[in-house]
């Protein structure tokens, strides 16, 4: 397994998402409580997970790797949550994950949030 500070070679669209994330956009989904989190995961990514045509077994793994990228969109916000989703991408590559799909995985999720960000109830600021 390599290690978690091995660099990953980040395509265009994941080096941009992590730039805007870096910049300070917008997390609807920080602060939500768990099952909220969770529900709207599964309802923005799984069906592609699931369509993906990929062996059972891989579709658990990167469900793992998934529900690990809720734990940190909803506890993480700004350069905090880029540098932990960059490196859940490196971890997840060292458990032998692809690494294309894990940043399209990240990238998908950050384009459903942003479109969709508005039905999730924000916490009081």
């Amino acid at each position: 397994m390599d290690s978690p500070t091995s660099p990953v070679e980040l395509n265009r669209a994941t080096a941009a998402v992590l730039d805007e994330i870096r910049a300070g956009a917008k997390n609807p989904l920080y602060g939500t409580a768990p099952a909220t989190a969770s529900a709207e995961l599964k309802r923005l990514v799984v069906p592609l997970l699931e369509g993906s045509g990929l062996p059972r077994l891989a579709i658990m793994h990167y469900g793992w790797f998934l529900r690990e990228v809720a734990l940190l969109w909803r506890s993480r916000t700004g350069r905090d949550l880029a540098f932990y989703l960059e490196l859940c991408i490196r971890k997840w590559v060292g458990f032998g994950l692809e690494p294309n799909t894990l940043q399209f995985f990240v990238c998908e999720l950050f384009q459903r949030l942003k479109t969709k960000g508005s039905v999730i109830h924000q916490p009081a600021e």
